[in-house]
């Protein structure tokens, strides 16, 4: 290309070309493993899980506001990985996800680390054929054992000015794939407000909301495919072919087909539910879509498609109101579904709802034994040490403090919890007055009715019996459990699909551990 080369109007006007053609990321998920993402101005309403604690800076949600530019349809799955630990958690845990919904995924890191530990983790998503795109890195100068952008299985991109030219702060290699906008790039920050960043993590989110597009038009397309497709449209900025510098170049995207809108089957008083062939879709799914939404049980973006994200929200409606747990969607569900979620049946929804905001927030923590929300320090951790010598054996102790050493040097906060703190906790950021005994026992024998576990639904406990004792316990909300399930795995989620399985990822080994499961259920009297 020549000197008048614009690559950030180019981009624009390839935005433009794919939404008037229909294609806006519908049916595209972007797994965001960044800093957090704040679902701010145009991301409101995008944001649909969100792991980890609040967002520490803009960088997250700079990132998906790029993203949202390419795909303003598109869901987000949001991942605050400060340590390559998350990485590895927040990856293993979108593989799993994807496997439980009909949309494309796409991950984007547009963070570095000199851990080459990610590996397997980062390998596995792309063989599970998801695209992840990641950011060359910002050193100016050639990297070698910077991860993931050092290794072969991710796409990596390069930054450019708005010229088409190498931005002089692009790290180069030679596993450099692509290069895109990275220079003095609009995005949203924690506020909302528009601002301008530069940084091959900017340009990261460039290449994988083309991807986007990508898929919205060709929705089929594996792994593989996106790759060489990206290849073929590729614009070479440097040597001639792939170089260290820009990778094969600037993806261009051909321009977009028309997009054929589906023809709907009548809608007559039927009953809706889970079809592949063909979809059950249309004005009465997106109606159901918006009450399930209401009532808290979101099914992610209300296309009128009931797909498999839409079954699950109307199973744990049902179960959460004492229906038929079906997934059909008939005259008794259509009645609770109508009522508005003030109404007495579904006052413990609210409740439930406004409890897994919290608990949302504290994914990420550690499992300090008698902690409720404190903060994590050396001078905390000795205290309770010297009062629960026996849970910190096995090298706990010694983990625990090089984790605190590991934050403080990057200028973060821990926080933690053991398993009733951690609801208690949430309690108490709803101005909710805790019960006085705060174990997992005094919670069972006091404050709960024992109920059956095909009856659990949002705001109920899970909890695990030995020696007479309520032990153990965990928090049911509206999209799933949290836990926090021990030293070694501090508090973690686990959607509806896998309420009752309590395979974790264990921090300390870098495996997965399956614990012991639950015993017995309980409901809150107050929620009775």
């Amino acid at each position: 290309m020549g000197e008048t080369m614009n690559i950030k109007a180019l981009n624009a006007q390839m935005r433009k070309d794919y939404h008037a053609a229909g294609y806006t990321g519908k049916n595209i998920i972007f797994a965001v493993l960044d800093t957090g993402v704040e679902p701010v101005g145009r991301l409101r309403g995008k944001v649909i899980q969100r792991m980890g604690n609040e967002p520490r800076t803009d960088h997250g949600t700079f990132t998906a506001s790029i993203i949202n530019e390419y795909c303003p349809d598109a869901e987000i799955w949001s991942y605050r990985c400060d340590y390559p630990v998350n990485i590895i958690e927040a990856l293993h845990d979108v593989v799993e996800r994807a496997k439980a919904t009909d949309k494309r995924v796409i991950v984007n890191i547009s963070l570095e680390t000199d851990n080459a530990n990610i590996k397997d983790a980062v390998d596995a998503c792309v063989a599970a054929g998801i695209p992840l795109v990641c950011a060359a890195g910002n050193d100016g100068h050639e990297a070698l054992y910077k991860y993931p952008t050092c290794f072969e299985s991710p796409i990596t991109v390069a930054a450019l000015q708005a010229d088409g030219k190498r931005a002089y702060f692009s790290t180069w290699h030679d596993e450099v794939d692509f290069a895109d906008f990275g220079r003095w790039v609009e995005g949203l920050d924690m506020d909302g407000n528009t601002v301008t960043k530069s940084g091959t993590s900017f340009a990261s989110p460039q290449v994988a909301g083309k991807i986007g597009l990508l898929l919205s038009a060709h929705p089929t397309m594996t792994e593989p495919e996106v790759y060489e497709a990206l290849k073929g449209m590729a614009v070479d900025l440097d040597s001639k072919g792939r170089d260290p510098l820009t990778g094969y170049g600037f993806v261009q995207l051909s321009e977009p087909t028309q997009k054929e809108e589906p023809k709907e089957e009548p809608v007559e008083e039927r009953i809706l539910k889970l079809i592949d062939k063909p979809r059950m879709q249309g004005d009465d799914v997106k109606e159901l879509q918006t009450l399930l939404d209401k009532h808290g049980f979101p099914c992610g973006e209300i296309d009128g498609i009931f797909g498999p994200a839409t079954d699950t929200a109307v199973r744990s409606f049902q179960k959460a109101n004492g229906l038929t747990v079906d997934g059909k969607v008939g005259k008794k569900t259509w009645a609770a579904l109508r009522k508005e979620p003030g109404e007495p049946s579904t006052d413990y929804l609210s409740i439930a709802k406004d409890m897994t905001y919290w608990l949302r927030m504290m994914v990420g923590w550690r499992y300090i034994i008698g902690a409720q929300g404190h903060r994590l320090t050396d001078s905390y951790l000795s205290a309770r040490y010297k009062d629960h010598e026996g849970y910190f054996t096995n090298g706990r102790l010694e983990w625990l403090r090089a984790e605190i050493s590991r934050a403080d040097s990057i200028g973060i906060n821990l926080y933690c919890a053991d398993c009733s703190g951690l609801f208690f906790k949430a309690n108490e950021m709803m101005g909710i007055i805790p019960a006085k005994d705060a174990t997992a026992n005094g919670l069972y024998s006091t404050y709960c009715t024992q109920i059956g576990k095909d009856d659990v639904r949002p705001g109920d406990i899970l909890f695990r019996e030995s020696g007479g004792r309520m032990v153990h316990m965990a928090v049911v909300g509206t999209d799933g459990v949290y836990e926090a399930a021990g030293t070694a795995y501090g508090v973690v989620f686990r959607p509806w699909a896998d309420m009752f399985s309590r395979r974790t990822y264990n921090r300390m080994t870098g495996n997965f551990d399956t614990l012991k499961p639950w015993t017995h259920y309980g409901r809150l009297k107050a929620l009775q």
